[in-house]
């Protein structure tokens, strides 16, 4: 099998257009949407039947965009793990994806919640499980965490039996305690990237940019 080699502005630009889709999936059609769907109840006097189209809508692209983004980020982790030697130290990995995603998920979950729904029952749930569409990080976090434990797998039978595993894993419940309720969900996906990463991009001559921190 050919090898790819992620050492070009055009790779670079691929990923980056990719991306940039896929975020724009989630914040100008998902959520612009989503206040007139189902998904949350801050506008009021919605006909039903725009209620049940935008909710399709906004349904068909978060099946889309939110997987599309967790793979992303598998696929830029291993390709940064094996190109550039990141994420070798487990604990500064760990430590940086705490103040990348968790401090700002708790702090603007905070400020959400008080200003949305001061009155929630369960305030310490909502905020560590990621309030409303903050969800997305702690998720993104458990995914690093356990990211670890397969990205030095070369055996490529090994890597899909995992991968089937996660994916019968989406359909087993967890509990609704800092975000491990959606990352069961999404982890495939990342590991998923992880995967592809580790077929197509080389060992020794490929160059990844530094695309995330």
């Amino acid at each position: 099998m050919k090898q790819f080699h992620f050492n070009s502005q055009s790779d670079y630009n691929t990923i980056t257009i990719i991306r940039t889709i896929a975020v724009i999936l989630v914040v100008f059609i998902q959520h612009s949407l989503g206040p007139y769907g189902n998904s949350w109840n801050y506008v009021d006097n919605i006909p039903n039947h725009c209620k049940i189209i935008y909710g399709i809508i906004s349904t068909i692209f978060n099946n889309i965009s939110m997987p599309l983004l967790i793979f992303i980020s598998g696929y830029l982790y291993q390709s940064l793990y094996k190109e550039k030697n990141k994420y070798k130290n487990y604990s500064k990995l760990i430590f940086t994806k705490i103040k990348r995603l968790i401090i700002p998920a708790y702090l603007f979950g905070m400020i959400f919640l008080f200003t949305l729904s001061p009155y929630s029952e369960n305030i310490l749930q909502d905020i560590t499980n990621g309030y409303a569409h903050l969800w997305y990080l702690p998720a993104l976090f458990w995914c690093f965490v356990f990211a670890p434990l397969f990205s030095k797998i070369k055996n490529n039978k090994l890597s899909i039996i995992l991968l089937f595993i996660c994916f019968i894993f989406i359909y087993i419940p967890l509990p609704n305690i800092l975000g491990i309720n959606h990352f069961h969900i999404y982890f495939f996906y990342f590991l998923l990237g992880i995967t592809i990463a580790q077929s197509l991009v080389s060992n020794k001559n490929g160059r990844v940019k530094n695309l995330i921190k």
